[in-house]
């Protein structure tokens, strides 16, 4: 979004969802760990590489917070740091609240701070939208009770919110999946932001 803006391809942005890391468990946390704090010692953590997005975040988040992590992997994607704590391979994961929901039953999630560190998405109409009306109808679909439904169901987070999905997905214990749409033309967009740009689950939306 940051580009086609720069390029002058699409109008005014609305932001319609956000994105924040989390702590996951396996399915009734076994190793009785509360956050980033010394229930970690000694605990088999998994978290992203720090060349890959989540994992740049990662490390942003760890600043932010004033906590050091020792992880026993750094993964190059977040769904495998996701599938070693479902498959209970590790006893606690960082991943996005996305993800933490795309787990369901398979484990829980553990609320922390999210240190500042939240990816923020747009969506906005092309500059000459073929079908300007129905691309403010999807927007506003998108942006509306319903949409805003829909999008907390797969662990989004509300325009604007510090923390996101705080009921969907992975159980609480303290607190991509993935959004995609089509249609047939390209009136209005979506996209994430580059504050951290993540292999989050990121929602890429045409309207009519």
């Amino acid at each position: 979004m940051k580009t086609a803006a720069e390029q002058k391809l699409v109008g005014d942005q609305t932001e319609f969802a956000t994105n924040v890391l989390t702590l996951i468990v396996p399915k009734g946390n076994p190793k009785k760990i509360t956050g980033l704090d010394s229930s970690l010692d000694g605990a088999n953590l998994v978290i992203c590489a720090p060349e890959v997005p989540c994992g740049e975040a990662t490390q942003k988040l760890s600043s932010a917070l004033g906590v050091t992590l020792n992880p026993a992997s750094e993964e190059q994607k977040v769904t495998d740091v996701r599938g070693k704590v479902e498959s209970g391979e590790a006893d606690a994961g960082i991943v996005y609240t996305t993800d933490a929901a795309a787990a369901k039953d398979k484990a829980d999630k553990i609320d922390i701070p999210d240190g500042g560190v939240v990816n923020h998405y747009p969506i906005a109409q092309t500059a000459s939208p073929e079908n300007a009306a129905g691309a403010k109808v999807f927007i506003d679909a998108v942006t509306g009770k319903t949409g805003q439904e829909v999008l907390a169901k797969y662990g989004f987070g509300k325009p604007g919110s510090a923390a996101a999905g705080a009921s969907a997905g992975a159980s609480s214990s303290a607190g991509a999946g993935t959004a995609s749409s089509a249609a047939p033309s390209q009136a209005a967009t979506a996209g994430g932001s580059a504050s951290p740009e993540a292999d989050k689950p990121t929602a890429e939306t045409t309207a009519p």
